[in-house]
């Protein structure tokens, strides 16, 4: 009889120390949310609102084409994830894949017809910052910090509880959606090369290695185990 009011007062002290853990980063001397950013972001918006930088609207891809330019992120580094695992979830599927381009300091999601471009930053003094930039044409865009609506799934245990960047590999059904019964991967290094890719489009040759790239479920469950033959090794993703 005294060991439950023991464990529960241990349960509630943990209770009270996990929200006090995930917003360390809000306290001194971070101040993540109020601090003011300075990152290639930052500057580039500085430079649209003095007007010594313009950024160009197409209609088909909206301001892609012209931020990528402005911050000398190369077309080249797209990559395409087709699971429905980021904002605009619903944009996205196995037709129509978000493609994200980057550099060593920049992140940009892109999503076919898209309401926003999704931007990741790092930032020197707060870490990993996130923006959006509209893509309906305006006179004066600007770049939109966001807090809370990123920070639900970038400060978390997958990024050690502060914010981060977070790369994972699911399974996913013909919609896109992911089939978390089947479980899912946090990548990083250490990763096994035949646990990553789930849910991401993988092309060139890797030999007799597997991995879960460009796999599709078209079925409710993943079947065990998992054949991904015809994922392996492909040149063209047409």
């Amino acid at each position: 009889m005294q060991r439950f009011p023991t464990s529960l007062a241990l349960i509630s002290g943990l209770a009270i120390c996990l929200p006090l853990f995930a917003d360390e980063f809000e306290r001194e001397p971070i101040n993540y949310s109020s601090a003011t950013p300075h990152n290639p972001i930052s500057e580039l918006q500085s430079e649209l609102t003095k007007q010594k930088t313009l950024l160009k609207f197409d209609a088909d891809r909206g301001y892609l084409a012209s931020v990528l330019n402005a911050l000398d992120v190369s077309p080249s580094s797209q990559t395409l994830v087709f699971s429905k695992t980021s904002l605009q979830r619903s944009r996205i599927a196995p037709h129509t894949p978000r493609a994200i381009y980057f550099n060593d300091d920049v992140y940009v999601g892109y999503c076919h017809l898209g309401e926003v471009l999704e931007i990741s930053v790092a930032d020197a003094h707060l870490g990993t910052v996130f923006y959006t930039l509209d893509q309906e044409k305006s006179a004066s865009p600007k770049f939109i910090r966001q807090t809370d609506s990123c920070l639900i799934c970038h400060s978390s245990s997958r990024t050690q509880g502060v914010p981060g960047h977070v790369i994972r590999s699911i399974f996913s059904n013909s919609g896109g959606m992911p089939i978390f019964s089947a479980g899912s991967y946090t990548v990083d290094q250490s990763t096994e090369f035949e646990k990553r890719w789930g849910g991401w489009y993988v092309s060139g040759q890797h030999g007799k290695q597997s991995h879960l790239g460009n796999l599709v479920i078209h079925s409710r469950n993943v079947p065990e185990p998992v054949d991904n033959s015809e994922g392996q090794n492909q040149t063209d993703l047409s």
